[in-house]
């Protein structure tokens, strides 16, 4: 009998996703004209492709930060998601979350270190932002946990 596991991590549909948010990082680390300035303040951005939504188990809310779902509700208008991305790198903080299917969720996220289990208390400094706690910045979209087909980031 066949298995009804899909592999997001090879899929089209995922692989597309993951390929647009490439274009879109790439896009706006080439067009910052300030990656070498001592005092700049660049955009910062983290991607994750979920296959499960219920990704609460590894992470928290980012308090009012949100991505912009009224105007970017998936990452398939090229426009839009580069126009939300420069707005969300530039004045928020915490990991935007992508279903495999391309839809955005709206709440920006701080993913946990997978050491930790979910009943564990985490304190978060008030200077700690979502790129001091989560992932490390790498140029592989490959993840440790089963749940995120993919992640990426772009920071200052």
């Amino acid at each position: 009998m066949p298995s009804l596991e899909i592999e997001y991590h090879s899929h089209d549909s995922v692989t597309e996703v993951v390929a647009r948010l490439q274009y879109c990082l790439e896009s706006i680390s080439r067009t910052f004209d300030e990656w070498e300035s001592p005092r700049a303040e660049g955009p910062g951005l983290y991607f994750a492709v979920i296959a499960d939504r219920g990704y609460g188990d590894y992470a928290d809310p980012m308090g009012d930060y949100r991505w912009p779902t009224e105007t970017c509700p998936t990452v398939y208008d090229e426009a839009a998601l580069l126009d939300a991305s420069w707005q969300v790198g530039m004045d928020a903080d915490g990991a935007v979350v992508v279903g495999v299917d391309g839809h955005i969720e709206p709440q920006l996220v701080r993913f946990r270190n997978p050491a930790f289990v979910a009943t564990e208390e985490i304190a978060y400094e008030n200077w700690m932002g979502a790129r001091h706690v989560s992932y490390p910045r790498v140029k592989s979209w490959a993840s440790t946990r089963s749940g995120v087909s993919a992640r990426a980031t772009v920071s200052s």
